[in-house]
Order: structure tokens, then sequence, then C-alpha cells
């Protein structure tokens, strides 16, 4: 499954992003070390959220750096971000909140996105200035906190924010262009039924349409869709 959902997790180097990677995806797909800037390319999977296909992404950390290689990884990230319909901004809950953290929230301040906290096992300490980010504290080593990560972000995507959310995600470039491409094709095809067009003329602009919108949801319902057109209408006769 290539469609659903697309969830970015983003951050500074080294704030577990993998670790909560593997965890969501459940299995080991992301190496983790110790050692920043690890991640040097985008990685996704497919998975399933409480019945919402959902992908998930995870990105190279965000920061200033003069290897070459990272900076393509960086470069990724910001690419990988411009479409991300969901962000789980993640920070160190251990440390104090950086420059960088700040900076890359400025960043996806436009997108819907949640805070989480990583590191609740070690984290004791904790900086005021992220208590006030009333973030989702979790785990990625011990899976603390999983749950209610997961309970938040299906909330977002089919609770009572799921409108503002869907109108937000309609500003990603990728989703705008599949909609309006689908309305155009779609009004072609009222129009020609309304003109008297034969039918399967029609068609051809409606099933467009539906390959625009298939481009969002993943579904492939074009099938029976066209059944129950082509049943009513009586095409060909």
């Amino acid at each position: 499954m290539n469609a659903g959902v697309r969830i970015v997790i983003a951050g500074r180097p080294n704030v577990g992003k993998s670790s909560l990677f593997n965890r969501l995806v459940l299995m080991d797909r992301a190496i983790v070390t110790e050692i920043p800037g690890t991640t040097r390319d985008v990685l996704s999977e497919s998975s399933d959220l409480n019945g919402i296909p959902v992908r998930f992404f995870d990105t190279s950390g965000l920061r200033d750096t003069v290897d070459r290689v990272e900076r393509l990884g960086v470069s990724r990230t910001l690419e990988t971000l411009a479409e991300a319909d969901l962000v789980l901004l993640v920070i160190d809950g251990a440390s104090t909140l950086s420059e960088e953290d700040r900076g890359i929230r400025e960043r996806i301040n436009g997108l819907p996105h949640l805070i989480v906290a990583n590191k609740r096992d070690i984290a004791s300490d904790v900086d005021p200035a992220i208590e006030k980010l009333e973030p989702i504290w979790i785990s990625a080593q011990t899976g603390e906190g999983l749950e209610n990560l997961q309970a938040s972000i299906a909330q977002i995507l089919g609770g009572d924010r799921a409108q503002s959310f869907g109108e937000s995600i309609l500003t990603t470039a990728r989703q705008n262009e599949a909609v309006s491409s689908a309305i155009v094709s779609l009004a072609a095809g009222e129009r020609a039924l309304r003109d008297g067009i034969p039918h399967e003329m029609a068609l051809l602009d409606i099933y467009q349409g539906l390959s625009y919108l298939n481009e969002l949801t993943g579904e492939t319902t074009t099938d029976d869709i066209l059944g129950r057109i082509f049943s009513t209408f009586c095409v060909g006769k």
C-alpha cells in the first residue's frame, strides 16, 4: 500500500525518531544508533491506525551540517515535510529545548502537528520550556506512552479536529493537485451527461476523476462505481 495519510516524523538528530518509527510500524525498519545523523535518507512504511490507512516517514535529523551526504538527507527531509499531512515533532525530553527544536517547530507551524517528548524513561528534571509545549510523553525505548500517542493521532485523523485537519492537508501540493484535477474531470462528466452526450463518453471523464481521487485514498473503488453506472445507464444500447 503506497497511499494513506502521510505522517512524517521529524526533529533534530538523536532524539529517537527512528526508534519511534520502528515502534509505530511494528518492525526494526530503521537503523538505530547513538551516533547523531545515522538516518541519511527518508524511510517509509505503510500501516493501519484504527482502520485508517497511514504511511509513516522516518527522516534525517534537521540541523546545519557540512557533511555532504547528511545535507542531502536534510534536503529530502524538507521535501517530505512539504507534503506531510501530519508531523510528529520529536524532542528530547531528557534534555533542554534547543534552538534547533525551536527552529523546526517554527518551520512546521503551518502544518498539523503533534509535539512528542521522547525518553520519558530517563527524564528527571524536565525543562519548563518543554512542559510549556504540552507534549505527548513517550519512551521509544520501552514503549511507554505509545498508545496515548496513537490515540492522539487517531483523534486528529477522525475526531473533533478532522474538519480542520482535512482543510489543512489539502494545502499540500500533491493533494491539492489531485483534488483540483478530480473536480475538473467530474465537472466535465456532469456537463457531458447534461448535454446529452453518450454515456460511454461521459464515463471517460468520470473514470479520470476517480483515478485522481484514488491517489488520495488508495482505495480501488472504480470497478464497483463503474459497474453501477453501466447497469444504470445500460451503456452500449
